[in-house]
């Protein structure tokens, strides 16, 4: 199934629904799973699982699979924004995020944080 099941982050439970899960990604492999068939998909993480959990649980087949466009979804392009603990104390919401950085003439400003491991 090529890298990028190897990629797979984490799988999840879904709080209140026991029969699903959720699946992360990291690096390119987000991209990768986006352009791939939902057979494909299937096929590498059912492979992924039975791999690790496979001779203790019998993991049945996905009924259906739901996966996001976030990697080429235009307003996140793979990115995301999260609320930080002070956000309750300053009274911040999530739409809050959405809402455009003004310089002092009211004009948007370009801004680009970046956060990385280097090695």
């Amino acid at each position: 199934h090529g890298s990028w099941a190897a990629y797979t982050y984490a799988f999840h439970p879904v709080v209140n629904h026991d029969r699903m899960m959720c699946v992360w990604f990291s690096g390119q492999s987000g991209r990768t799973m986006e352009s791939l068939t939902e057979e494909e998909v299937t096929e590498g993480l059912m492979e992924l699982l039975n791999k690790f959990v496979g001779k203790i649980y019998n993991v049945p087949q996905p009924e259906a699979i739901l996966r996001s466009d976030w990697w080429s979804y235009p307003h996140t392009l793979g990115a995301y924004s999260y609320r930080t603990v002070l956000s309750d104390s300053r009274n911040l919401s999530n739409s809050d995020l959405a809402k455009p950085v003004l310089d002092v003439n009211n004009k948007p400003v370009s801004i680009l944080y970046t956060l990385g491991a280097y090695s």
